[in-house]
């Protein structure tokens, strides 16, 4: 018994700060009156989004659509420490360091071409605009990451077992592959508001504070410190004036 408690309080102290943040996001949520109902059992299927996005002529949103469905899958049978990620691998931890190795011209020539895009996504999502391009920057590193480059892949989302689309193979990881930028941003968005991310619509599109710790403590990509890091890139760069 002495063991186990020992254990337990030495995976605390080494995992303190994420405990907190998860706490701190606890606290802003039940402030907000947001139902965390989040799933611990079984999945019972992927989520599928009734409104597809459309099939884009470059980066224009076109009249017509071909219907397109864009799914997130449930989380697994892992156990519930390992949906919320408190103790994940931060095999991203140095997103921040790697973006600030990019160019000043090439950060500025993505927020030109991706701003408004992301205003449109916040409209139709609710998805802070902040956070759409924050989150774009650290995983695509400013559009010059391989995931970027090969697969128009700008968020680092990997594949699932309910995702249609086509895949990309790098380094040993399985990629989303998409066919351009714009749909990019549209599966991030409703990645985002679905599944066990859905309970972060309820802040808000102007509270990007919220998002980032939401997005940390939720799990995303295995991000350490990304609740951390967005905030950092949106900031360094006055991404909020864009919400």
């Amino acid at each position: 018994m002495k063991t186990i408690v020992h254990d337990f309080l030495a995976l605390a102290v080494r995992h303190w700060l994420r405990i907190g943040v998860l706490l701190v996001l606890l606290f802003i949520i039940s402030k907000k009156q947001i139902d965390l109902n989040i799933q611990f059992g079984k999945p019972t299927g992927p989520i599928h989004q009734s409104s597809p996005p459309l099939k884009p002529a470059g980066e224009i949103l076109p009249a017509h659509e071909e219907p397109t469905v864009y799914t997130q899958i449930e989380p697994t049978e892992d156990s519930w420490l390992q949906k919320m990620n408190i103790l994940g691998s931060g095999d991203h931890a140095e997103l921040s360091l790697e973006l600030k190795q990019v160019e000043e011209r090439i950060i500025r020539a993505f927020l030109d071409r991706f701003a408004e895009l992301a205003r449109t996504e916040q409209r139709k999502f609710g998805v802070p605009a902040s956070i759409t391009l924050a989150n774009a920057l650290l995983h695509s590193r400013g559009g010059t990451a391989a995931a970027s480059l090969t697969a128009n892949n700008y968020f680092q989302l990997g594949c699932t077992s309910d995702w249609i689309g086509p895949t990309k193979s790098l380094n040993g990881l399985c990629y989303r592959e998409y066919e351009n930028a714009w749909t990019s941003f549209r599966d991030h968005s409703l990645f985002v508001t679905t599944g066990q991310y859905a309970p972060l619509t309820r802040l808000g599109s102007q509270d990007y504070h919220g998002w980032s710790k939401g997005l940390e403590a939720l799990g995303y990509n295995d991000t350490d410190d990304l609740g951390q890091q967005l905030e950092q890139v949106i900031e360094q760069w006055q991404l909020y004036r864009f919400d």
